[in-house]
């Protein structure tokens, strides 16, 4: 791991003392490598063998113990003269299911492999004082994916219902306790959402979010979710999530040709579908 600035690439700058973990499921990590004496010109330690979803990096002594800027650029794995083949990150096992929602949520559990459909005009029910973008977001997937719906204030056991609420106690028969009970729903911006129609052969969506912004971003889900279905099938899965990082998006640097300022609304545009918030 070095520090490179303006070009430098001085053992002086390097990151003094740091340490890599791997994880399978973001909250158990094992350390696989740790670097006391980092002022070699060239870094080459090896990490052993090991196989993990998450990386992490710790910085313990930064560069000239001062700049504590540090970040993983790039993974190369070397020493391979053939084509690797990554395995899938999500599904059952055998399942060859790419994540179906980015950014990869904090966890997604499928339901059912053949995946499931709404029938019939679906029936929307909005709790609580949601954002005016929640509801013409929702409109805007739904009417991409040409599905009909109606909006009313109560469940109708004999449609499809599609549910989108930030106050999990507002309503006790529009859904399910495990999920009001969710880690999701305890952190800002999260949200929980679930597939299904089990209880309902017409198909049951429910979103439930901590706040309005994390109903919000359920709805951003549900879109990615029916995007990637086919045959009129999309998957049957239930997603919690919620953002580590408070302020996500990207910074205008000013290197190189100015942008246009259609230049920035179109990027603001495509980076909000993937729930960022921020333009510096």
């Amino acid at each position: 791991i070095k520090h490179a600035e303006a070009g430098a690439e001085s053992p002086a700058l390097n990151t003094l003392s740091y340490r890599i973990q791997v994880s399978s499921d973001g909250q158990n990590y094992k350390e696989v490598l740790k670097v006391d004496k980092n002022n070699k010109a060239v870094t080459n330690n090896p990490i052993p063998v090991t196989k993990g979803r998450y990386v992490k990096l710790l910085v313990d002594k930064p560069t000239q113990n001062s700049d504590k800027a540090a970040r993983i650029y790039e993974v190369e794995i070397m020493g391979l003269n053939k084509d690797i083949e990554l395995p899938p990150i999500y599904g059952e096992s055998g399942d060859n299911k790419e994540p179906i929602v980015y950014p990869i949520p904090q966890k997604t559990k499928y339901l059912s492999k053949e995946g499931m459909s709404l029938t019939g005009e679906v029936n929307v029910v909005v709790h609580g004082d949601q954002e005016k973008s929640t509801i013409t977001k929702l409109d805007e997937i739904l009417k991409k994916n040409d599905i009909e719906y109606a909006v009313s204030d109560n469940i109708d056991e004999n449609k499809a219902n599609i549910v989108i609420t930030s106050d999990k106690n507002h309503c006790d028969e529009c859904v399910d306790d495990d999920l009001v009970n969710d880690k999701a729903l305890k952190n800002k911006e999260g949200y929980v959402l679930k597939t299904s129609d089990d209880d309902n052969k017409n198909g049951d969506i429910t979103i439930i979010g901590s706040d309005k912004d994390g109903a919000y971003y359920g709805v951003l889900s549900l879109g990615q979710i029916l995007e990637k279905g086919s045959d009129d099938k999309f998957a049957e899965v239930v997603i919690s999530d919620y953002p580590e990082i408070e302020f996500r998006g990207f910074i205008e640097g000013f290197y190189g040709i100015p942008w246009s300022h259609e230049d920035r609304m179109s990027l603001m545009k495509d980076t909000s579908e993937y729930k960022m918030n921020t333009y510096i």
